[in-house]
């Protein structure tokens, strides 16, 4: 289950820096895909 806090600041980033927030989901699906 994810943390609240966490979400709450996810949303907050994805306000703030929605390009690195793009960049950051991309590198995660590329990190799932490697493992």
């Amino acid at each position: 289950m994810m943390d609240l806090l966490f979400l709450q600041g996810a949303d907050r980033f994805k306000s703030k820096f929605p390009m690195l927030w793009v960049f950051a989901q991309k590198v995660w699906l590329d990190m799932k895909d490697l493992a």
